[in-house]
């Protein structure tokens, strides 16, 4: 007999602010785990290592170590955040390249054994979360192995299933079986009732993204609009079944002040909030784009990935200068930016395709891509580089993270 922690709620990430960040998602489950907390929940963040603890190794505590299937997996618990994270390592898990293609898929289900480990641990113990809150593609193996074990000993937690942004990722049924132990056979809860994994499989056609919605009690998106390319990707059979969080910026208007201040001091007179909605905004979009953008702190960009990274330092045809290092613009001029990773999914080939009618309509355009190179990633890097050069007078590309800049960026 087990009992329910009512107030105890798991987070799966594969990213967090406070342990390992890429991009956006690291930001959202520790979030939505701070604001649980001030309500009074108990929230455990559940992450993959990254390699992590090989360069943290304070609040760090060793709950326990299982030889599953030959591999040695890790669990301990990071306190040095508000948030608890329940970390799980072993040799791939603490490969530091997150999404990396080599690794990915089998991190995800590498992850998932550990995830499964430790919720038999609690269920021996007479416990299990309320409700259990996965995002992305790469929770649901996890997902599966946790509907499993609460189908069998007939506990009615809740799985949330969150999409961030849509996947093209299959999965093989028989992986359920060689790499997580869990026959097809076995009975899962979903949309439709108790059923056999194989009958959920089948409904998914082996889509991830499909199969994660159909096994869990609310499939969740990131906005009202993204609902709609939810169902039209998944099927209509979500319809009712799908709702949103939205996302939001978490960010203090005089917090990022401070940040940019912190950087550029001699702007302290024209960073007061009412002088910023004011003409004042011009004086700091000429600053970004004809100074600030070619005075780059030392060692900036921080790029983790080491194959990007070198790439990256090689590129010295104008506006690139060697060493990740750009040149301003020479003239100031109305303003678009984007950041967030170098990958297809976020549409950078798109506004790509799009400068030279962008330029036409509105020549005097400043265009300020922030990117994140990850890897795999060489022949986009490679796009923008030659976008870059052929655009020079209307666009600037950042590869990697730039401190200095991006509270700048945004407030310019």
């Amino acid at each position: 007999m087990v009992d329910i922690l009512v107030t105890t709620i798991w987070l799966l990430s594969f990213e967090s602010k406070d342990t390992v960040k890429v991009g956006g998602l690291a930001e959202v489950p520790p979030r939505l785990g701070e604001a649980l907390i001030n309500k009074g929940y108990n929230v455990e963040l559940l992450i993959p290592n990254h390699g992590f603890t090989h360069i943290n190794s304070t609040n760090l505590q060793l709950l326990s170590k299982h030889v599953i299937q030959s591999r040695e997996i890790a669990v301990y618990k990071y306190a040095g955040s508000r948030i608890p994270h329940i970390i799980f390592s072993s040799n791939i898990l603490d490969e530091r390249e997150v999404y990396s293609s080599r690794y990915l898929y089998d991190k995800a289900f590498e992850w998932a054994i550990g995830v499964k480990t430790y919720l038999e641990e609690q269920l021996s113990r007479g416990k299990y979360p309320a409700v259990i809150h996965g995002n992305d593609w790469h929770s649901v193996p996890s997902l599966i192995a946790i509907n499993t074990l609460l189908t069998k000993y007939n506990v009615d937690s809740k799985i949330f299933y969150q999409i961030h942004l849509l996947s093209r990722t299959r999965i093989s049924i028989e992986d359920f079986k060689n790499k997580l132990g869990i026959d097809a056979s076995e009975k899962v809860k979903g949309i439709y009732g108790i059923r056999t994994l194989q009958d959920y499989y089948y409904l998914s056609n082996g889509y991830i993204d499909r199969l994660g919605a159909l096994i869990s009690h609310k499939l969740l998106t990131v906005s009202k609009n993204y609902t709609k390319d939810v169902i039209r990707h998944l099927g209509l059979d979500m319809e009712k079944h799908v709702d949103y969080i939205p996302n939001a910026i978490t960010w203090d208007l005089y917090q990022a002040l401070d940040n940019i201040l912190k950087y550029h001091p001699s702007l302290r007179e024209h960073l007061e909030p009412e002088k910023i909605l004011g003409y004042e905004r011009k004086y700091l979009r000429d600053y970004f784009l004809t100074k600030a953008l070619g005075c780059f702190r030392e060692n900036e960009p921080f790029i983790d990935d080491k194959e990007a990274r070198e790439i990256v330092m090689k590129l010295d045809t104008y506006p690139f200068k060697g060493s990740g290092q750009i040149y301003p613009f020479k003239t100031d001029g109305p303003l678009a930016i984007m950041t967030g990773r170098l990958t297809k999914q976020k549409g950078v080939e798109v506004l790509l395709s799009s400068l030279e009618e962008i330029i036409d309509r509105v020549p005097e355009a400043r265009i300020v891509l922030i990117l994140l190179p990850v890897w795999g990633q060489k022949d986009l890097v490679q796009i923008v580089y030659e976008h870059s050069i052929l655009f020079k007078e209307n666009l600037r590309v950042v590869l990697g993270r730039v401190p200095s800049l991006y509270m700048l960026a945004h407030i310019s």
